[in-house]
């Protein structure tokens, strides 16, 4: 069984909230937050 990381179940629900307010940096904040 392969878990996916915490970090990446994080971002994935940190970007729809984000994209919700402001889709452009939503994908920025996303990859940043992804990548730390």
């Amino acid at each position: 069984m392969n878990h996916k990381p915490a970090i990446e179940v994080e971002c994935r629900f940190f970007c729809i909230v984000k994209r919700k307010i402001n889709e452009e940096r939503a994908g920025n904040e996303c990859f940043f937050k992804y990548e730390a």
